[in-house]
């Protein structure tokens, strides 16, 4: 038999509340290969036959660190947990065919690969014990309970002892623990039968039925007659306030689990970037962004239909939100925030309270209008698409080369400028995000591509990663005329501007008949007001040379968003556009630091936050 099929759970969504469902688990068949040459040293395959299911498992694929701090399960990794299987191959000599195991990261499958190493143990089938007790009473439930009586509490014989979940995995064990040393056993669970069953089977003195007897404060004055020197608290919530109020002096409450609340997240607390002043000019700082701490209730009460609450991700940071900040309309005419308001921007979040059925908890969407914060609430209709995470497209980059700047770079190349083969093509902050990607469409169509950009090192940058023919950095070849002389000779065809002032005045000395000059950006006189910015004085070139220059905002052309993301996937699929350069900040507290290194040379390719 050189292969077996498998069926394995793994994780298709994460569940950041509420029970499981298929939407979150997801039962997939795959084809295991028993071939010695296919199974790594040190390792064994299993036939499994016993798999332990316990809650803390819940915590592992809600997408989030919470509380248990379990690691979380990655989306499309097959679900472990505490198992027995029969090894039916092995590359370890410690182990043969046929022998029974205990391992801590078995599949939920019907065979999987182990390492060795995690292997817990070798069984004795001799030995009488039931193969599924080394996963129960002498697994990980008995071991919790052993530690939780025998280690910390180490109660006293005639000792009140009091644990919740009493019919549970450990609390079955805990309360026999508990007897073993003399003490007076209650427990809570949550059905008359399950009081019965321990009171007749697990040796507990008594119990009582939290569903039926729901005044727990009042439930613990009757059973407990006296308080209680030792709680083994398995529930958490309002079980364990109540177990407070009848606590000895020197008690021990050790906190085995918190089952209430493992399908729950009431709120979040959330910071977020609001406008404090307007900043009519010069880089932005404390004084007019502040970052402020807000709760954020994930009640679905709370939640207005049709929205999301997203986990933000990732953040991009743009030129054009300095624009928003002035406290003018002025030359971009971008709406601009009102004071108090929380900045937006386009962002990559994971969806963690749905409101609208498109939408599913686990989702990796884009939004143009993510907050600049931790957690948002967006209205769905803002979701500009749910993202595939199958695709093998980093994240980032569909708020970069998917996002806002690739978009411009394709409009302001493939729809306004529309070059010929051989053109000569200027784009200028040939290093910034939309540069990136604009100087390598115009090497696609064929074009000979010349960038201006900051420093010597973005200057190699272009060259070597983006396929421009030339460049020269503006620091040091400060005459842009002469400059733009030497690189173009037989004049330019196409300027992609994203500085504007004195450069956009050097390249009308240049520009070609009919020449296109799609204008993108004028980063130079984003932090000025706009009379002290360069003045361009010889317009009438225009009219001499025929120039097409047209100005444009990406939202005009969203109609056309659908081709051009189809188009660039497939560019960066068939390795024809490289990977976006990256300038990542971590963390959602670097919002003025990532603004204001726009505004630098030192800056190189798209700034992004990762918010965590």
């Amino acid at each position: 038999m050189e292969e077996v099929e498998s069926r394995e759970w793994y994780l298709a969504a994460y569940a950041a509340e509420g029970v499981p469902t298929s939407d979150h688990l997801k039962l997939r068949t795959v084809t295991l290969s028993l071939s010695p040459d296919s199974i790594p040293e040190q390792h064994v395959i299993l036939e499994i036959l016993f798999i332990s299911v316990e809650p803390y498992l819940r915590s592992r694929i809600t997408g989030r660190e919470d509380g248990l701090y379990s690691p979380q399960f990655n989306l499309d990794e097959v679900i472990t947990g505490f198992g027995v299987g029969r090894v039916i191959r092995s590359k370890d000599s410690n182990y043969v065919e046929g022998d029974i195991v205990v391992s801590a990261f078995t599949s939920f499958a019907e065979y999987c690969v182990v390492p060795s190493q995690f292997v817990a143990r070798r069984i004795d089938p001799n030995n009488g014990i039931p193969l599924p007790e080394y996963i129960s009473s002498i697994g990980v439930p008995g071991f919790a309970a052993w530690v939780g009586i025998e280690l910390l509490a180490d109660p006293k014989p005639g000792s009140n002892v009091f644990i919740s979940a009493a019919a549970g995995a450990v609390g079955m064990c805990a309360g026999q623990l508990a007897k073993l040393r003399g003490c007076r056993v209650i427990g809570s669970t949550g059905s008359d039968e399950k009081v019965r069953l321990i009171k007749e089977e697990f040796g507990y003195d008594d119990a009582f039925n939290y569903h039926t007897e729901t005044n727990f404060d009042a439930a613990l004055s009757i059973s407990l007659m006296e308080s209680m020197s030792t709680y083994l608290d398995n529930v958490g919530g309002e079980m364990l306030e109540a177990a407070l109020n009848h606590v000895n002096k020197h008690a021990k409450v050790p906190l085995c689990g918190m089952i209430s609340g493992y399908n729950k997240m009431a709120e979040v607390e959330s910071r977020e970037w609001y406008l404090a002043a307007y900043a009519a000019e010069g880089v932005p700082t404390s004084d007019h962004l502040k970052l402020r701490t807000v709760t954020l209730s994930l009640s679905p009460d709370s939640i207005p239909e049709q929205h999301v609450i997203l986990e933000t991700l990732f953040i991009s940071i743009e030129p054009y939100l300095r624009s928003s900040i002035t406290g003018r309309e002025d030359g971009l005419c971008i709406p601009q925030f009102n004071l108090d308001q929380v900045i937006t921007a386009f962002g990559v979040g994971r969806v963690i309270r749905s409101k609208d059925g498109n939408y599913a908890e686990g989702d990796i969407v884009v939004s143009a209008f993510t907050s600049v914060a931790e957690y948002c609430a967006v209205p769905s209709q803002l979701i500009a698409r749910k993202i595939d995470t199958n695709s093998g497209i980093p994240l980032p980059e569909y708020i970069c080369l998917l996002g806002v700047p690739g978009f411009a770079a394709w409009v302001g190349i493939e729809l306004l400028a529309n070059p010929k083969s051989g053109s000569n093509v200027f784009i200028s902050a040939a290093a910034g995000a939309v540069g990136m990607y604009a100087g390598q469409l115009a090497k696609l169509r064929g074009c000979r591509v010349i960038g201006s950009t900051g420093s010597d090192e973005k200057v190699r940058l272009i060259k070597e990663e983006f396929g421009y023919d030339d460049a020269f950095n503006y620091h040091t070849e400060t005459d842009f005329d002469a400059a733009l002389s030497k690189y173009f000779p037989n004049g330019i065809d196409v300027y992609l501007d994203n500085v504007g002032g004195e450069m956009l005045e050097a390249a009308l000395n240049h520009v070609n008949k009919h020449a296109k000059i799609p204008l993108c950006g004028m980063i130079s006189g984003y932090n000025k007001v706009w009379t002290e910015r360069e003045g361009v004085r010889n317009l009438l070139n225009l009219i001499g040379k025929e120039v097409n220059m047209q100005g444009f905002l990406v939202g005009s052309y969203l109609h056309r968003y659908g081709d051009f993301a189809t188009e660039m996937e497939s560019h960066l699929k068939q390795g024809k556009i490289g990977y976006s350069k990256l300038k990542i900040f971590h963390g959602i507290e670097t919002l003025l630091e990532s603004l204001g290194s726009l505004f630098t040379s030192s800056n190189v390719g798209k700034v992004v936050i990762q918010s965590k």
